[in-house]
């Protein structure tokens, strides 16, 4: 399908796969038309490089990446984000193709409207948010609905205002978004003074009714705003422009303020002003967020929870429908406003008319109708066939392309001769085209056609946590061998039906416990099965520090410590593992106990105590730290004849009666991901008779952290 990707300054018309089955709270839209929005649109085409003031949160992230892999991993890194490219656009309308499992109100053929910039992209296809999509009603066109997050951004930020009726409104910038709120301020019963500096637009505006006085941007404004209001000031200012590094416009309109006035910022717009200015006359100031209450809340926009209507009456959704029912109803005039309409492949020349004078106040982006039984996603597949040993080159499809997979897996699966990647499924169809072209790959953002083709041999599997068990599930029952990232599951339900499909169709599985073949991890196995007991190790874990809403600490990741804390389980669970005993080595009495917080969920800081058989002990200290400078994993083994200590993986020190017998520095953390795979490749190929980490042993550790889990959730009783 089509779909727009902003590269290096430059708008693409590029050709990506087309959406797989949409989520639980998900419906897979057939975009007919999209809006293209001249300010917020062309300020992003402007400012497509790497804003620090706007991400503070992602120079950490860079540094840390670059210290671990160093800096020429890190360039490229960045390289590949530019050249990889984004999706851009967020309001389009269309026709519903499928709906997610938990998606209640629409049905396939159903006219929508749909919003955020990370759905209703300009693309052929979309996977939007159910409350993010609204029905379009009787009486709207496609196009005006199209509009419908230019609309919603403009009656949030009149609702931000609150106009009375009778009060005089200064609407500063009347684009396309501006333009909306004029009419809505004009509905609501307010006297709008309109002020922007292209008099065409003012023109515009008070030809139709909307403005009852209008200036443009001049020293002059200020005097002619006085006089209007017989020198007492205008009740509310709405700042609908885009000038983040000018105060200006923030001046003006408290200038023009009467004392106890409103102003709503709409726009990125310089928020510096003097104190005294706002002091004086008693000025209250607010900003208007996107479309409403739910916006950038995951909970609301992923996981589809809806706020109260009794206590939350405008929510986005909500604001969406209200919208489109103004315009049905005629109370707004959005056909007017559209004043260039351009099919997706003239996309480029849509942008380059942006932000000019006497350009079009809106524009729309248009896509061909498919043909019935045009889409392929979403369907079974084929029949599988039996595992068998492969002799030649392990064909891998992987599914969840993210981050982590890209930038670790992928690089070690194109260096080992064993495998050959030949498709990449990712939802985000622009980058599994991306990350499919680095490696000579197809791509697909259907994971069907990962499980259905006869040309992948093993699935890797690396998407968010609540699907790992379903999709390794689905990947066996296709004939598939499995790598998964862990955890194995969320719950034992998940677990159970995973180990049925394995009983049912075993297959070379593996779980991704990694650091259990980090080099200097094998080096303290060897020598800790060669020490006297007992033995006793301290596991001191510094967590990055995740905020309250991060999926990791929702039901999709099922909390920090099945999500991660099963990596140190895993690894005090095989170190402690005497040599020759056979099967899953699991401790025979479990203490775990969390610090209680407001700020902290459950597992953000514990500690976990194993007691295992024969005189051997583990003791997990986990923490959320924003501690720098340090590891963030370091353990200690206690030996009645010395000490054995790794330091992130990266320093290894083993002291045997008093003497330091063993010394090594790394320049970065080994955590074995490279042996890992090396190991798992000779299991699937048939040089090695036994897996690296059975099916069982992946499982028992499972259930040892939904263990821990339970006993960290399950508060004591009061004495």
């Amino acid at each position: 399908m089509k779909k727009l990707l902003l590269k290096r300054g430059k708008i693409v018309v590029a050709d990506v796969p087309s959406p797989g089955a949409p989520g639980d709270h998900e419906l897979r839209v057939r975009i007919l038309a999209s809006a293209v929005s001249p300010g917020t649109e062309s300020a992003i085409v402007a400012s497509v490089g790497f804003d620090i003031g706007r991400n503070p949160h992602l120079v950490g992230k860079a540094l840390r990446f670059a210290k671990e892999r160093g800096v020429g991993a890190f360039l490229k890194k960045l390289d590949e984000a530019f050249r990889q490219g984004r999706p851009i656009g967020y309001s389009a309308a269309g026709i519903v193709e499928a709906c997610g499992r938990q998606v209640h109100g629409f049905a396939v053929g159903d006219l929508v409207a749909c919003a955020g910039a990370q759905f209703a992209n300009h693309a052929e296809e979309i996977l939007a948010s159910n409350r993010l999509t609204v029905k379009v009603p009787m009486g709207v066109s496609l196009e005006e609905a199209a509009t419908v997050t230019l609309g919603s951004i403009a009656m949030q930020a009149v609702r931000r205002l609150s106009p009375a009726l009778g009060e005089t409104v200064l609407l500063m910038g009347l684009g396309a978004v501006g333009q909306l709120v004029a009419q809505l301020l004009t509905t609501a019963g307010a006297k709008v003074i309109g002020m922007d500096r292209d008099p065409a637009r003012l023109e515009f505006a008070k030809s139709r009714g909307w403005l009852w006085q209008s200036a443009e941007s001049s020293k002059e404004s200020l005097r002619r705003i006085m006089e209007w209001t017989d020198g007492q000031g205008v009740d509310g200012a709405l700042l609908a422009v885009h000038a983040p590094g000018d105060e200006g416009p923030l001046d003006l309109a408290a200038r023009a303020c009467a004392k106890r006035a409103r102003i709503t910022i709409l726009g990125d717009t310089k928020t510096s002003i003097p104190r005294e200015l706002l002091y004086e006359k008693d000025l209250s100031v607010n900003i208007a967020v996107a479309y409403g209450p739910g916006r950038y809340d995951p909970d609301y926009e992923e996981r589809g929870l809806d706020y109260p209507r009794a206590y939350v009456r405008w929510t986005s959704e909500r604001n969406m429908a209200c919208y489109l029912d103004l315009i049905a109803r005629r109370k707004l005039d959005v056909a007017g406003l559209i004043q260039a309409v351009y099919p997706v492949e003239k996309a480029e020349a849509a942008y380059k008319n942006l932000g000019k004078g006497g350009g079009p106040i809106m524009t729309l982006l248009t896509y061909e109708p498919k043909a019935n039984g045009e889409h392929k996603s979403g369907e079974k597949p084929a029949a599988p066939v039996s595992w068998s040993a492969r002799t030649g080159k392990i064909r891998v499809g992987v599914i969840g392309a993210g981050g982590f997979t890209s930038s670790v897996h992928l690089p070690i699966l194109a260096r080992l001769g064993d495998f050959q990647i030949t498709m990449i499924c990712n939802k985000h169809s622009e980058k599994a085209a991306f990350i499919a072209g680095q490696y000579g790959a197809r791509s697909t953002a259907d994971y069907n056609q990962v499980l259905g083709d006869r040309n992948v041999d093993l699935v890797l599997i690396g998407t968010r946590h609540n699907l790992h068990a379903a999709l390794a599930a689905a990947a066996l029952e296709s004939g598939k061998a499995v790598f998964l990232e862990k955890p194995m599951a969320l719950n034992m339900e998940e677990l159970g039906n995973l180990r049925q499909a394995y009983e049912r169709r075993p297959a070379p599985f593996h779980v991704g416990f990694n650091r259990r073949f980090s080099p200097l991890a094998v080096k303290i196995k060897e020598r800790l099965d060669k020490s006297p007991k007992p033995w006793m190790l301290q596991y001191r874990v510094a967590a990055e520090v995740v905020p309250a809403n991060h999926w990791i600490l929702s039901a999709e990741g099922g909390g920090r410590v099945i999500g991660e804390l099963c990596h140190m389980l895993d690894l005090s669970s095989h170190l402690l593992k005497p040599a020759g005993a056979e099967g899953p080595w699991m401790p025979v009495e479990v203490q775990a106990s969390a610090l209680s917080s407001p700020e902290l969920a459950p597992g953000d800081s514990c500690v976990t105590v194993l007691r295992y058989p024969q005189d051997a002990m583990a003791t997990i200290v986990y923490g959320a730290s924003p501690a720098k400078g340090f590891g963030k994993e370091r353990f200690e083994i206690l030996t009645p004849s010395g000490m054995m200590i790794l330091d992130d993986f990266k320093r290894l020190t083993i002291v045997d009666n008093g003497e330091v017998v063993l010394r090594e520095n790394r320049a970065a953390p080994a955590k074995g991901f490279e042996e890992e795979w090396r190991s798992f490749a000779e299991y699937v190929t048939g040089r090695r008779g036994t897996p690296p980490v059975s099916f069982e042993e992946a499982a028992a550790i499972t259930e040892l952290s939904f263990l821990v889990d339970e006993r960290l959730r399950s508060k004591p009783e009061p004495a």
